[in-house]
């Protein structure tokens, strides 16, 4: 049995774009396949943070040690922190969703998003219990993965799905 001559392809270029479905071809066109996920990934852990730092502020704080007119000035901090998450969320959806400067955009949130959490661990993380270093370490490490998968999008920036894009596109 022959599959074909050396001349003639074995399949025409209708039944080859027929067998393909979207993700291979995209991933033939050296599209980042994986910016769904990350961007579930970053989308629950922000709407997290923003529930906790603007609902429930206290809540936050009483993992720290902090004492007197400290703990308002700290529940203001934490709230203002979580109006500035969500308005940094809502601007890297909107960049990411309309093709609207991306590279630029991440890259600047994850410069500003690098420097809060420096100042964190100065500001705030300095002050934990001694009943709360899990719970501490944990939220270190869930923002240092944030961190690198905001990085990450802002270096894969030039292989963004086409548009119209969804953030779980």
């Amino acid at each position: 049995m022959t599959l074909g001559t050396p001349n003639k392809p074995v399949l025409t270029s209708e039944e080859l774009g027929a067998l393909m479905t979207q993700p291979l071809q995209q991933a033939l066109l050296g599209i980042d396949l994986n910016f769904r996920w990350r961007h579930a990934f970053l989308f629950t852990f922000c709407l997290a943070f923003i529930i906790r730092l603007l609902f429930l502020p206290e809540f936050a704080i009483d993992n720290f040690n902090f004492a007197g007119e400290d703990v308002l000035r700290k529940m203001l901090y934490l709230q203002i922190r979580g109006w500035v998450v969500l308005a940094g969320t809502l601007l890297y959806i909107y960049s990411y969703s309309r093709d609207w400067h991306f590279a630029k955009v991440s890259l600047i949130i994850f410069a500003m998003a690098l420097s809060t959490f420096i100042l964190d661990l100065v500001n705030i993380y300095a002050f934990s219990t001694e009943a709360a270093p899990k719970l501490i370490i944990s939220i270190i490490l869930l923002r240092l993965m944030a961190l690198y998968l905001m990085l990450l999008n802002a270096l894969r920036a030039e292989r963004l799905p086409p548009m119209p894009r969804h953030l779980f596109s």
